[in-house]
């Protein structure tokens, strides 16, 4: 973003103890203006000083808080902090503000963010990998995956050839997971609880193949564009005999490029090239509900969403937080068989019924059932900029949203690896 010229700054007043919604009122408008695009903003911790917010008063004597002040500085364009204006005081901030005219001389900008098309798989890669024989127990798979950052496991024989792949997706489509590994975690539903028919059957009968693979001299852009074409999130890394040397997720790629977008020095010297935003990528139907909607419009909106999550929005349609299927399964899990809910989101039959059991188990809305600690982007980021985002904040997906704070989309982790495919990202 150029700013260079006219701008001006905000300057805001508040208290170390201040919050909003829960959290440290500092640390929540500085989320707030990073990730709606701000040019730049800088949180100062005083060591003394009194005020409105910062005055304690007794009989006859003046004496200073240990609620120490904090200062933010915001500095953008004029128009974007009138508009920060009327934010903060829809959030009906405590504090002083004020606002003066700057001429700003310099701002550094990064270059646009790029993997370099000859970024080899093998300098991204994870090479402690942990793998699975053919003939191994489903059981023994399930133990391995449970509690693990890893989702999938290589199958290999003796000579670690690299003979399938085996997902928790498959685990569930095949060998009758009741859930996806990450929601069977957050259910607190241990391995040795699960009542399996099929925990005997060798891993060979529920593995996906024949495995996606790539060389480790293949290139980055290579590796995206295999994920998409087979719509696959992971691929075994194997030498020129077909062993196993590594692996390489869609994770892998996305911090990569975030890292090396993080780790750029500005050059005033590099020409402007327009970035790939997300207005460009993102998928613009993303479901909402409002905050008080009852579960039953909750439950609706999830069977009907493409990305499994339903955004939140207060009564003027900004983006109070957001839900995904494992949201709703943890406080209703109780009311409900454990295979409901799947059913529900895998759109079996017997869905519509397992959904209305749900509706007359539970009476919570939206906002009890929830995360508030949402992540957006505001329209006209960079992709690059939400791709570090996601790394940060540990997001599958982001909703973008326009001025007002109103979601208009959601870009997701496809979305990148898609530009990664392509040579923009």
């Amino acid at each position: 973003m150029d700013i260079i010229g006219r701008a001006s700054r905000l300057r805001l007043y508040i208290g170390e103890a201040d919050k909003y919604r829960g959290r440290p009122l500092h640390a929540a408008l500085l989320e707030m203006l990073r990730s709606e695009g701000y040019a730049g903003a800088t949180v100062i911790r005083a060591i003394s000083g009194f005020g409105h917010a910062s005055l304690m008063h007794t009989a006859s004597i003046l004496r200073l808080s240990e609620d120490l002040p904090i200062v933010i500085d915001v500095v953008d364009r004029p128009e974007r902090i009138q508009e920060l204006l009327t934010r903060l005081e829809e959030m009906k901030i405590n504090g002083l503000a004020t606002v003066e005219d700057v001429e700003v001389h310099q701002y550094g900008a990064h270059r646009v963010s790029t993997i370099p098309m000859d970024a080899r798989v093998e300098s991204m890669m994870t090479r402690d990998v942990t793998s699975i024989r053919p003939d191994a127990p489903v059981s023994e798979a399930v133990e391995l995956l449970y509690g693990h950052l890893f989702r999938a496991l290589p199958v290999v024989d003796s000579e670690r050839r690299v003979v399938g792949m085996l997902t928790s997706g498959d685990l569930v489509q095949r060998a009758g997971l009741p859930f996806r590994m990450p929601l069977l975690e957050r259910l607190g539903r241990e391995p040795s609880e699960l009542d399996m028919p099929t925990a005997d059957w060798p891993v060979s009968r529920v593995m996906s193949r024949p495995p996606i693979m790539i060389r480790p001299d293949a290139r980055a852009t290579e590796a995206a564009q295999l994920m998409r074409k087979w719509g696959v999130k992971r691929l075994p890394v194997v030498d020129e005999r077909g062993r196993l040397v590594g692996m390489l997720s869609r994770w892998d790629l996305i911090s990569s490029a975030a890292r090396r977008r993080a780790a750029e020095e500005p050059e005033p010297s590099v020409s402007a090239v327009p970035a790939t935003t997300v207005d460009e990528v993102m998928r613009p139907d993303a479901p909402t509900v409002r905050d008080h909607a009852p579960i039953s419009d909750v439950l609706d909106a999830l069977l009907g969403s493409p990305i499994r999550r339903v955004i939140v929005v207060d009564e003027v349609g900004r983006a109070v937080g957001i839900i995904s299927d494992a949201d709703v399964m943890v406080p209703i899990s109780e009311h409900a068989h454990p295979g409901v809910l799947e059913a529900v989101r895998a759109r079996l039959p017997g869905g519509e019924a397992a959904a209305e059991h749900l509706r007359r188990a539970s009476a919570r809305s939206a906002e009890d059932v929830m995360n508030r600690d949402v992540v957006v982007v505001r329209s006209g980021t960079s992709l690059s900029d939400a791709a570090q985002l996601m790394v940060e904040r540990g997001r599958k997906l982001l909703p973008v949203v326009d001025g007002e704070g109103r979601p208009i989309g959601v870009v997701s982790r496809d979305d990148v690896l898609h530009a990664i495919a392509q040579g923009h990202l």
